[in-house]
Parts: structure tokens; sequence; C-alpha cells
């Protein structure tokens, strides 16, 4: 099979971190993959070529069986250049729930016009795959139900790369004989760490926060941590490549989110079995349960707090975790789910 992903740069961003790993997947069973990208500067190496386009730039789709597009402007892409009549299909995975998503973004007026925009040009796509089964229902008030699934993501992660010694060294000592609460993840507002940081100022001293990440809510989030008097108690590290590493340094690792399409971080803490405490959105209730993690209220910080006083009490919710990540979220379920909807009659 040859397949087309258009992706809007190589940077390391969450989706094209999924399309890295679907085509780790696809190459390793032997099906010819292109990958087509916007924007100079990205750091992943794909096993397979990697073309630099412009949005006028017409690809020959009749090259390939499928093209799956992922984000805004590839979706925006295929809107503007596909052909009527084609023996390709054309897929898109839509990582988000559109409105809640843009409008951390781009605020709410730009969120919501753009997010009429995305509805536009996916009209285009034959097959549009979600990250959830919530999700899919999201999406049925603008698409046919016979247009839509949802495949669950996965990560691969390579267990053999460790921090160095200066960050190990770094890391021990900010958190010397404490409770190691850890963060790998943009710092947008969505991601919910402002509650965190109020909810480290209901914990005992020896709760410590090590957030690895950077983003826009960068300065807010250092003023706010001064403005509770906690800055002593948390580390902001920036961003630092392959963040899983740190995974099996923190006592428990913390995802606030307001809003998730599937955070990729949460599958690596599954994949090594940390103990997780997460919001109560429906995605991760869809996905986990009661017995494999911790979830709070949000934007509860008290709730927050006993959650976190409660996942450092727990001896089971990591192992809980991890076998479910093995049996439901593995590469191979990945791979296999994606094949089916290559191969699917439409």
């Amino acid at each position: 099979m040859k397949i087309a992903y258009i992706v809007p740069s190589l940077m390391p961003t969450g989706p094209v971190n999924v399309v890295f790993d679907l085509v780790q997947l696809m190459t390793a069973n032997h099906h010819q993959c292109t990958v087509y990208y916007f924007d100079a500067g990205g750091k992943l190496e794909f096993p397979c070529e990697a073309i630099r386009i412009s949005m006028k730039e017409r690809i020959d789709f009749s090259l390939y069986d499928i093209v799956h597009s992922h984000t805004f402007r590839p979706v925006m892409y295929v809107f503007m250049h596909r052909q009527l009549r084609s023996n390709t299909r054309f897929i898109a995975t839509i990582h988000n729930y559109v409105f809640d998503d843009l409008k951390y973004v781009y605020g709410r007026f730009k969120g919501f016009v753009y997010s009429l925009l995305f509805l536009l040009f996916a009209t285009r796509q034959d097959r549009l795959i979600t990250l959830s089964k919530d999700a899919q229902e999201y999406y049925e008030k603008w698409f046919p139900k016979r247009k839509l699934t949802y495949i669950y993501n996965t990560r691969i992660t390579d267990k053999s790369i460790a921090p160095s010694e200066s960050e190990v060294a770094k890391l021990k000592h900010f958190k010397n004989n404490g409770v190691l609460i850890g963060v790998n993840c943009s710092l947008h507002k969505r991601k919910g760490l402002d509650v965190l940081l109020k909810s480290l100022q209901r914990l005992p001293e020896k709760f410590k926060l090590y957030i690895i990440g950077d983003g826009p809510g960068m300065t807010e989030l250092q003023e706010l941590s001064h403005s509770l008097a906690i800055e002593n108690r948390v580390c902001f590290c920036g961003r630092i490549q392959q963040a899983y590493k740190f995974l099996p340094f923190y006592d428990i690792y913390a995802i606030p989110s307001r809003s998730e399409g599937f955070p990729l971080s949460l599958l690596e803490a599954a994949d090594y079995g940390c103990k997780v405490v997460c919001s109560d959105i429906n995605i991760f209730k869809e996905c986990f349960s009661d017995d494999e993690v911790v979830m709070f209220k949000m934007p509860s910080d008290k709730a927050l707090a006993d959650a976190i006083l409660k996942a450092e009490q727990s001896t089971s919710i990591a192992v809980n975790i991890q076998r479910r990540f093995n049996s439901d979220y593995s590469p191979k379920c990945f791979y296999e789910r994606h094949i089916e909807e290559y191969t699917k009659k439409l």
C-alpha cells in the first residue's frame, strides 16, 4: 500500500508524533510511505522520504492509495487540491474538540471562525478519524455518521533512552527527599497547570512539581508560583526532547487538562507504569477506570490536592494502567485499526 501523510511540520508536536509512530509501524509492515510538510525547522527524522511543499504546490494524489491528513492546514490543502474523481482514499484524523481547543489558542471569536473553516475543509475527506467514542459523537453534529470513526492513540517509546547524568543530578537535587509530581506538556491554559500550582499550595511541603515543556503560558505560570509562594517547590525545565525518559523518576504524573483530544503523555505514563492523576474530562473517563487512574473534578484545586494524596497512597493504579496500555493502546492495536480503516470499503 502507498500512503501519503500530510502534516504541518516535522516538529515533535502531539499530532506529528502520532504520525511519526504511525509511519514507523507502516514501514515496518512493508507499506510505502511519504510524508509531506509545510514548515521548515523540524527535528523528527521519519523512516521514509519527507518532502517540503507549499500550499500552492500540488501533490500527485494518484500516486497513492491513501492520503492521510493531520491538523488544520493539511486538511485545508486537500480541500484546495483534491480532484472530484479519484481512486485515492482521503482520510483525516481530527486530534481535538475543535471549538473547545481553538478558543484557547486564538480566543473566542477567532477560534470560532477557524473552527467553522476547519469543519468546511473536512467535508472533502472520505473518512474522518477521531481519537475517542466521545469525540466521534461530538462531530456527529456536523458530519454524517458513516464518515466518522475513532482510533485510540498509541505511543512508541524507547526505554533505552535515559536522562543525562547532569539532568538526573538536577532532578534529584530538586526532589531531595520529597514526593515528585511530574508534568510533560506544552504550557497552554487548556493544560490546567494553574490549577495544579494552586493545589500544590494545599499539599505538604514535601510535594514538589517538575514541569518539562514550554509555551505561551510559561511567564504567567512562573508569576503564579511566585504569588503563591511555592516557587522553591516548582522547577520549570523548558522543552526537553523525549521528555518521557523522565517518567521513571516521577512519583506521580499529573494531567489536569481542561480539554484534550488524546494526550500522548498519558499513554507514555501508562506505558511506563506511572501513578496518574488526571481531570475528569470525558476522554479520560472513557479510556481509563477508577482503578487505573485517580480523577478529580476540574477546576477544583482542593479536589486535585486530595487526588494527589490518594495516588501517593495507592499500591495498584500503576500496575493497572500499564496492563490497560498493553491490552488496548499498544502499537499493535493502533496499527491494526488503521489498516482496517485504510482497506474498508466506502
